[in-house]
């Protein structure tokens, strides 16, 4: 179990930060391996990005602001219990290509649409 502070690290392999608790992770990346904080607890994440599977499987108390979500992350919130997400952008892939979703502080999604060209998001302030 990992505890303190992380900055600027490419953090890679099957669940590199397992049980992580009070943790601050700056600028990093989580590049490979499924549920890097998988069953951690109170941490803190900015400017990160999230590059493949289920980043906070079963996590509790996660903040991450300034963050990137790629397609294979998009899942990444499965099952954690109190999450705040703030200025996060995030890829999905569609039909006709990619759609960039940029979530501003203090806004949620009410839905998703991909009707037509591409799709589009109903915000809740």
């Amino acid at each position: 179990m990992k505890t303190g502070e992380i900055r600027q690290e490419y953090l890679t392999g099957e669940r590199a930060l397992f049980q992580g608790e009070n943790l601050e992770i700056y600028d990093s990346i989580f590049a490979d391996g499924e549920s890097p904080l998988k069953e951690s607890h109170d941490i803190k994440l900015e400017g990160c990005m999230f590059k493949w599977k289920y980043p906070f499987w079963y996590a509790k108390n996660i903040t991450a602001r300034n963050c990137t979500w790629f397609e294979m992350a998009r899942a990444g919130v499965w099952y954690t219990d109190n999450i705040t997400v703030e200025n996060a952008v995030i890829f999905f892939a569609y039909q006709k290509g990619y759609f960039h979703l940029n979530m501003q502080p203090s806004s949620s999604i009410s839905w998703l649409s991909f009707s037509g060209d591409s799709p589009s998001a109903k915000m809740l302030s």
